[in-house]
């Protein structure tokens, strides 16, 4: 089954490596709950993409394996509020397999419930210097690559409006001078669909991802202190 998606696998991950080392373009939107937004013109859609930047006190171990979709859908809806639920669809191998992401309405309503049908690749590279290029603090970069994919088996529905998922992901990476700590960037890059004005997008899509990020942190400190 792998051979059917080995291309695909090596095209999204390239790909998103080389929008993450293309550090040009990128305007600095705010600053929100210790996390730093940027965001630039898709060339994948009429729209932007957005860069998420922030750190985590914790391990990069332990941040990566809260981030990283399971097989186990109710271990990450414990603590995953911006989402609605998490179906693991297929497995391919140990680290490529495809999931269904369904989020509750947003903006009062106006912005309806979304779903994502996504090819996750994980990968780790053992220096981030073979990922991009970044200060010599940095070792090790988990990411969890994203890509939306078409399966005949789970055809769209009218409960949920199809997003289109271009390839994005997030880069969990250990700070070797303070192994208590991780960097997280995380690249969106996706046409949520549906006749909106930006104003909505940029309303909603950003608050997502800080309500995600927030979840993120909070499991890994209760974590943390479970290991005390």
């Amino acid at each position: 089954m792998m051979e059917t998606y080995s291309s695909k696998v090596k095209q999204l991950v390239k790909e998103v490596l080389n929008i993450q080392r293309n550090k040009t373009g990128w305007t600095f939107w705010k600053n929100e709950n210790a996390v730093d937004i940027y965001y630039k013109l898709s060339s994948y859609f009429n729209g932007n993409m957005y860069k998420f930047v922030t750190e985590i006190d914790g391990p990069h171990d332990m941040v990566y394996d809260v981030m990283k979709p399971t097989s186990s859908p109710e271990i990450s809806m414990e603590w995953d509020k911006s989402i609605q639920s998490y179906e693991l669809i297929k497995t391919i191998s140990t680290d490529v397999f495809i999931g269904r992401v369904t989020t509750f309405p947003a903006v009062l309503g106006l912005i309806s419930a979304r779903e994502f049908l996504n090819l996750y690749v994980l990968k780790t590279f053992s220096d981030f210097s073979e990922s991009t290029q970044i200060n010599s603090k940095y070792g090790k970069v988990s990411w969890i690559f994203a890509e939306s994919i078409a399966l005949p088996e789970c055809p769209e529905t009218k409960d949920y409006v199809r997003v289109a998922n271009y390839p994005g992901g997030f880069a969990i990476v250990e700070n070797k001078k303070n192994p208590s700590k991780s960097l997280v960037e995380m690249f969106i890059n996706c046409d949520i669909g549906g006749m909106l004005p930006r104003s909505l997008i940029e309303a909603a899509l950003p608050s997502q991802q800080i309500l995600y990020i927030q979840g993120v942190k909070a499991e890994v400190k209760k974590r943390m202190n479970q290991r005390k």
